[in-house]
């Protein structure tokens, strides 16, 4: 049952409508002015409120604002006996959705509710989706958190390449390899191989049984093999396609608790000389090292997966309010990335401007659609409010901790390098370099899309613009790497040049 309330000074048709209401199966609410109107929704979760503008003490017009203070998800119906296109434009302005003229028809004042609830059911599920989703992000932080900090020291392949390094080195040993267990094909592969031809062994699989890792994967024990050529488990296939010549192997399984997750081997002891029990206690030694090593970078990989698909998620619900914005916040993001790389940022960097990227327009979830999809030339009012997108994005993401350092950057990706953008009027270096980048890569965006107030841009005018642009909108140093990135492009035939993201809503030019 929804909830509706009517507000008229007038008693007749304050009853009137309300006995129109109850009787389609609404729960109803009256008030005789402003001031009651108020106290209701204090108490009640109201859907719609039907509200007269011309009342004594408060008009309908500026009760408006107090009432989306108390609950922004309320539809308001303005009500009226002097209907005029300046009436209308006034009450749209003010937050309210629709107006009737009085005196109205039963199915006139049945329609106009029956709009309004669908509008607030979109209102409550947006509500409800950032919500969910932000709590979830919150159940994460913890687990986030923990695996910032051991990533921080754990990156997969460098970590294993270290351990490979300490192990060989300790063993006295030609080279080393890491074989991963693919749990759904049940085969072996080489995560890390040092050595001269590391790198080519990597594309071979290894079933179980085969060769002597496959042997350990089937059998769960260490082996030392001193002569390879007089072994019948010994598998010849990398050696063959690396020209690399194995003469003897320590092979070990790699345990998580009571399952096999890989095998590691240790190839050809230094000096001509054999492997020996030490050896393979050594090396089982290290396997415990190396599979609690695993555990924690596959652990890392899994919550930034969950991480990110959540962030994403969230993204999608903005970039869903539109059709013209469906998939801007990916483009955005890789292209902020390619610029990143090609400015030489670090790692970290990139990841913040990979997450700043997703999330650069979240702001907008509270921006009007009929905003964003504006045909025409916007109003003064409705610039306004796409203007404020990058406050609210910076005011939402400051309930997620791990976000934090990317307040500054989704905040300030309005800003123009002469100090004239938004919010701030920030200027040159004032404004954070990861911002200044995201701002070239929405912008590029931007202008390649279509949008309903004009087609998207071909890349010579894009080209001219950020020239132009140059030094007073945005950062030299970004549009130099975004020429090059454009020009290498066109040299190797991309004529869509695959950057993926670079786009601030070109409002400030077309608006």
């Amino acid at each position: 049952m929804n909830n509706i309330l009517v507000v008229d000074d007038d008693r007749l048709i304050r009853e009137a409508a309300g006995k129109v209401l109850r009787d389609a199966g609404h729960r109803v609410f009256l008030a005789a002015g402003a001031d009651e109107c108020l106290q209701v929704l204090q108490k009640e979760d109201i859907d719609v409120a039907l509200i007269d503008i011309f009342m004594p003490v408060k008009s309908g017009f500026d009760a408006v604002p107090e009432i989306k203070a108390i609950d922004e998800n309320v539809v308001i119906i303005i009500i009226t006996s002097h209907a005029s296109v300046e009436t209308a434009i006034s009450a749209i302005r003010v937050g309210a959705y629709d107006y009737l003229k009085k005196p109205f028809h039963e199915d006139e004042l049945l329609h106009s509710v029956n709009m309004a609830l669908d509008r607030s059911a979109l209102l409550h599920d947006n509500t409800a989706l950032i919500e969910s989703l932000t709590k979830r992000v919150s159940e994460l932080e913890l687990f986030k958190e923990v695996s910032t900090a051991i990533s921080s020291m754990f990156e997969m392949k460098s970590l294993l390449e270290k351990i490979m390094k300490i192990t060989t080195d300790t063993i006295g040993a030609e080279a080393c390899s890491v074989l991963l267990l693919d749990k759904e094909t049940g085969d072996l592969t080489f995560e890390v191989a040092l050595g001269e031809k590391g790198e080519e062994v990597k594309e071979f699989r290894i079933k179980p049984g085969q060769g002597i890792a496959g042997w350990v994967l089937s059998n769960g024990e260490a082996t030392i093999v001193n002569s390879v050529k007089k072994d019948k488990r010994f598998y010849q296939g990398p050696d063959k396609k690396t020209g690399f010549t194995t003469r003897s192997i320590i092979a070990a399984p790699l345990y998580d608790k009571d399952e096999i997750i890989g095998v590691i081997e240790v190839i050809n002891k230094l000096g001509d000389k054999d492997f020996d029990d030490r050896d393979r206690a050594t090396l089982i030694t290290m396997c415990g090292q190396i599979a609690v090593a695993l555990k924690n970078v596959q652990l890392i990989s899994d919550l930034d997966d969950l991480f990110m698909g959540t962030i994403r998620a969230l993204s999608s619900a903005v970039d869903a309010k539109s059709p013209w914005t469906a998939g801007h916040s990916e483009r955005v993001t890789k292209y902020a990335v390619l610029l990143g790389e090609g400015m030489g940022l670090s790692r970290e960097d990139i990841k913040s401007l990979e997450f700043a990227g997703i999330l650069h327009d979240i702001g907008k979830i509270a921006t009007n659609e009929s905003i964003l999809d504006k045909p025409d030339k916007l109003t003064d009012d409705e610039y306004r409010a796409i203007k404020r997108h990058p406050v609210r994005g910076a005011e939402l993401m400051k309930h997620i901790k791990h976000l934090d350092h990317l307040i500054p950057i989704v905040r300030h990706h309005h800003e123009h390098f002469n100090g004239r953008g938004y919010p701030d009027n920030l200027e040159r270096e004032n404004i954070p370099l990861l911002a200044r980048i995201l701002a070239v890569a929405d912008t590029f965006d931007a202008m390649k899309a279509d949008r309903p107030y004009r087609k998207g841009r071909d890349m010579k005018f894009i080209v001219e613009e950020f020239r132009r642009s140059s030094g007073t909108q945005f950062d030299p140093r970004v549009i130099d790497v975004l020429l090059s990135l454009i020009e290498k492009g066109k040299h190797n035939n991309i004529d869509h040049i695959d950057l993926t993201g670079i786009a601030t809503y070109y409002v400030e030019q077309e608006a």
